[in-house]
Formats: C-alpha cells, structure tokens, sequence
C-alpha cells in the first residue's frame, strides 16, 4: 500500500522514453506543448521567470498573449494533478516543488555531482564503496 506521500508524488522520467507517473499510474499529457513546459520546469536546478518561459515558448507572440498561453497551460497541468502541489510559483519565478515531484534527470545530475565532489575530495582518486553501487545501480 502507497503511503500519503507517494500516493501524491508526481514521477518524471525523461532520461529515455518521457514517461510521467502520479500516484502510481502512467499519465497522458495530450497537449505537446505543456509535456514541453512540463519537460523544462523538470529540467531546470533553479527557478524560471515567466518571462524565460514566454521567451522559449511563444517567441513571436505578443507578451500579454504569450502570459495568458502559459497560464492556460500551468492550470491544466495543476487540474490534472490537483492532489498535488507541485508548481512552486514565487514572485514571477517558476519552478517544480522537489518535495512532491521526483524527475530522473535531477536525481541523475545530483549523483554525478557527489561522484565529481568524492573524486576531487579523495587523496586516491577513488569513490567510496557505497556511492559506487549507488551509481552503478542508477546508470541500470
């Protein structure tokens, strides 16, 4: 049985195939440009400003229109996993809550990123033991 917090998570994996799980099940996004937003909020370490996001996504679109686009596309995709907070929007920045979301690619970089920190922290150049299988097991 799902505990609560699994039961709202919102899984994202885009190394391979994109393939998004909410609470257990594989979910459709019907709409190619909300997969694309969704795909680059996933993506990104750091918040987005919205008007990043009107930037890449409605480039020779007026700006009130572009916003309004963005909009329409953020409620969708909160209607479609309402259980769920997993937009953080803070001031005019955007960005996935980590609490309530788990994208593969993050997941991925944060590992490379202990394998490079243990690497040049090491006097032998070696990983430790651990952080080795941890690795092994997430590259499958």
């Amino acid at each position: 049985m799902q505990s609560a917090e699994e039961k709202n998570q919102l899984q994202i994996a885009l190394l391979g195939p994109p393939l998004v799980r909410y609470a257990g099940q594989s979910q459709t996004i019907d709409r190619y440009r909300t997969r694309a937003v969704l795909y680059y909020l996933a993506c990104q370490q750091v918040p987005v400003t919205r008007e990043k996001l009107c930037g890449i996504f409605w480039p020779n679109v007026a700006e009130k229109t572009a916003r309004k686009n963005l909009r329409e596309i953020l409620s969708h995709l909160r209607s479609q996993f309402s259980e769920t907070d997993f937009i953080t929007a803070r001031y005019d920045q955007l960005s996935l809550n980590s609490n309530s979301v788990n994208v593969d690619v993050q997941t991925f970089q944060n590992l490379i990123d202990r394998v490079h920190f243990n690497l040049f922290a090491s006097p032998t150049g070696k990983l430790p033991e651990s952080l080795y299988r941890e690795l092994r097991e997430g590259l499958g």
